[in-house]
């Protein structure tokens, strides 16, 4: 279970602070449950009331300092995805994306750059399928990365643009 002030990854919302952990007296939810209240990192006006028991979206804590440091120390031993047509790749994107996994996020991150720069060689931008993928990488792995590390997150963007 989470505390109260603790960061979390919410699925796809991302970065989510935990700002409160009540029942709620909402018209048709169990009054017998006991939620998050969530207010995402992006969107701090936002509000996400979730189950402290819910199995359907992942909910894990944001990484530590020590595992933020080991894991950008891996970086370059991470291998690119496997390569696939167009069509598989936008499904190993949707489970990269959807398996909140920054390994395999800077794998995908790694895969789409060294496309990018293929089709750039070759006068072609990147596809919004892949521009899209990669922007939504980007931003996962970068917030939880300024989370963890206390830095401010365009300051990591920019160190990360090297890996």
């Amino acid at each position: 279970m989470f505390g109260v002030g603790d960061y979390i990854v919410y699925g796809n919302s991302g970065i989510c602070m935990v700002r409160d952990i009540s029942k709620i007296d909402i018209p048709g939810a169990p009054s017998d449950r006991t939620y998050y209240l969530l207010s995402p990192v992006g969107a701090k006006e936002s509000k996400i009331y979730s189950p402290v028991d819910n199995t359907k979206v992942i909910m894990r804590r944001v990484m530590s300092e020590k595992e933020a440091v080991e894991l950008l120390a891996k970086i370059p031993d991470i291998p690119e995805l496997p390569a696939g047509n167009d069509k598989l790749m936008e499904l190993k994107y949707k489970e990269v994306i959807s398996s909140c996994d920054l390994l395999q996020f800077i794998s995908l991150i790694k895969t789409i750059r060294k496309k990018k720069n293929q089709r750039l060689m070759e006068g072609k931008k990147i596809t919004t399928t892949d521009e899209r993928y990669l922007k939504k990488a980007e931003e996962s792995l970068f917030d939880e990365l300024a989370i963890a590390l206390g830095k401010d997150r365009d300051e990591l963007e920019k160190m990360m643009k090297l890996m």
